[in-house]
């Protein structure tokens, strides 16, 4: 069993994006995120997605969600379907986006497959939340249902633990908790059924806290017995 890892590359220019997509390539990757929203300038969205054989996932975090995005919320939607025609493999999209539901189908058009997420920048919801959640990403179209949160007690990653093994027989599901305290969750949630976890390339480009660098995680699962 390969566990797969999706690697967080929050350049803010085109060429240190693409350098930083060739060593996740070396590092063992399995999925790319590019993070529009680090860059200065969005552009070069073709060089990008010819860069790489791996699937590409576009992300352009609204601050209010953990991101850098400064323009408008027009801007940000569009650079993000641009990126769908530009052949990124997978566009996210915030569950809390006015219109998700009309914007995840302009992104299936622009030739992309839809994350819808969630962040919870403040804490783990109750199960019968999460449910909710999911049943809203299922409904505005996501064909990967992402739900991220944030542990402020060891016992949140039991919480998403079990709530990923129940999820998943729903939905492709990509859940975890960030901080310190969700570093376990992080781990074991590809165990548990999420499509894949998210790595920084190295040390010093996490994207949020907790994150493990790709090698780091490949150790942890050699150690464990899925190498």
């Amino acid at each position: 069993m390969r566990i797969a890892i999706a690697a967080t590359v929050p350049a803010e220019t085109l060429g240190r994006a693409l350098a930083l997509i060739r060593r996740a390539e070396r590092y063992g990757a399995d999925y790319i995120e590019v993070r529009l929203d680090n860059l200065h300038k969005i552009d070069g969205l073709e060089k990008i997605a010819r860069s790489t054989d791996l699937p590409l996932i576009a992300t352009n975090r609204k601050r209010s969600e953990g991101g850098r995005f400064k323009g408008t919320e027009k801007n940000r939607i569009e650079a993000l379907i641009e990126a769908g025609r530009k052949g990124f493999d997978y566009v996210d999209i915030e569950l809390s986006t006015e219109n998700v539901g009309a914007i995840a189908r302009e992104i299936r058009k622009a030739g992309s497959r839809t994350i819808i997420s969630f962040h919870n920048l403040d804490g783990t919801p109750p199960e019968p939340e999460l449910d909710s959640i999911l049943e809203r990403e299922i409904e505005a179209g996501a064909q990967i249902c992402k739900l991220v949160c944030s542990a402020t007690k060891i016992e949140d990653n039991c919480s998403l633990l079990s709530f990923i093994s129940k999820a998943c027989r729903r939905a492709r599901i990509v859940c975890f908790a960030m901080g310190r305290l969700g570093t376990p969750s992080r781990i074991l949630s590809p165990l548990y059924g999420s499509v894949f976890t998210f790595a920084s390339v190295e040390k010093g480009l996490e994207s949020a806290k907790g994150q493990l660098t790709i090698s780091e995680l490949r150790k942890i699962y050699n150690l464990m017995g899925f190498g």
